[in-house]
């Protein structure tokens, strides 16, 4: 089974990437992680947006398996995708940045695993 991997620190385009992940996951039959990143030790900073996602993901058929990590996006997504066999990496953007941290090729240079970036909002456009 496929397994997709969403990093997420709470920002804006965080529900609307777990909600094309989902579907996206419910067509390839994957199993989907999302990836709670903080720099400090707490973890429930996304916990209210994964509660109110996780009422539109069951129409999907898709659980969401919740994980944790603490440190900068980019080194604990590439961290957990590799020791966890990740397929795909997708993650959301809007205004043209890339969770405003880092860019798409700061992920080429480190892993080998194919990352989606989401446009948002992406449901202006109809691109689903």
């Amino acid at each position: 089974m496929p397994r997709i991997l969403i990093p997420m620190t709470g920002n804006a385009v965080m529900a609307e990437t777990i909600d094309f992940a989902t579907q996206l996951a419910d067509s390839l039959d994957a199993e989907v992680i999302v990836l709670s990143v903080s720099l400090r030790s707490e973890t429930s900073q996304n916990e209210s947006i994964f509660r109110s996602v996780g009422e539109e993901t069951t129409k999907h058929k898709v659980e969401l398996d919740i994980q944790y990590a603490n440190g900068s996006l980019l080194d604990s997504t590439i961290e957990f995708a590799e020791k966890q066999d990740i397929d795909l990496i997708v993650m959301g953007a809007s205004d043209g940045s890339f969770s405003g941290q880092f860019s798409v090729s700061d992920f080429r240079n480190r892993t080998s695993i194919p990352i989606l970036l989401i446009p948002f909002p992406m449901y202006e456009e109809n691109c689903v």
